[in-house]
């Protein structure tokens, strides 16, 4: 007769599953660039536990518009409060990534329409982003963003010269802009340059702005096209 004896295996403790959810943006930031707000944001690289975002699903952008008033008063919105109101002017879904990313940085343009007079007396717009998962859970709103659009006429009848030393670019300034407030006190312009093929820079080549509706790019190569805008 032969007898065998089985050991009995441990068993370990069951675990909860692993949630892996994006942490929050924390470098929101919104710049008018003529009828247009550009919001720029960094790609989440880390989940809530430190492990790599491997399931990021969608970024939602989200923007309430406000009457202006004390910053101390605008900047008191819990993520509820923020959300409640605001409102979701896009959805950025994985496969449509690569449409508004640049290198590690998404750039995301709000379109002010002027023709529908939106900006009646100063209104503040406050943006904010949220990251989700492929179980559609967030980490919570990133930090949020005030800014105050303008009505702005852009610079007019924008010219280049191609001269063996520089690109001489030339533009128009606005008469005044579509506020009350005259071009003369605009600050200043910045010049954009990107070549053909690729998406529009999100850096001036002027090293400062420039106040003079005239700029020389010395930096070109006569091989290859540009664009320039002027804002």
């Amino acid at each position: 007769m032969v007898i065998s004896a089985a050991r009995c295996a441990k068993i370990a403790e069951p675990q909860p599953p692993q949630v892996r959810i994006p942490k929050p943006a924390t470098d929101l930031s919104a710049r008018q660039l003529s009828d247009r707000i550009l919001l720029t944001f960094s790609m989440p690289s880390q989940n809530t536990d430190g492990s790599p975002v491997s399931s990021l699903k969608s970024v939602d952008i989200y923007r309430l518009v406000e009457s202006s008033g004390p910053r101390e008063i605008l900047d008191l919105l819990s993520d509820e409060e923020f959300l409640e109101k605001a409102v979701r002017i896009i959805s950025i879904s994985a496969n449509e990534f690569s449409t508004y990313l640049h290198g590690q940085k998404f750039l995301v343009e709000d379109r002010i329409d002027s023709s529908e007079e939106i900006l009646p007396d100063h209104l503040v717009f406050r943006y904010a982003v949220l990251f989700l998962n492929k179980k559609n859970q967030t980490a919570g709103l990133s930090n949020q963003v005030l800014i105050t659009p303008v009505r702005i006429v852009p610079p007019a009848s924008p010219a280049a010269e191609v001269t063996e030393d520089f690109v001489r670019l030339s533009w128009t300034p606005p008469l005044e802009n579509m506020e009350p407030s005259s071009a003369a006190e605009m600050p200043a312009y910045n010049i954009y340059r990107w070549e053909k093929g690729n998406k529009p820079s999100l850096v001036p080549i002027n090293p400062e702005p420039v106040s003079n509706p005239v700029f020389e790019d010395r930096n070109f190569e006569f091989s290859k096209t540009y664009f320039y805008a002027v804002t």
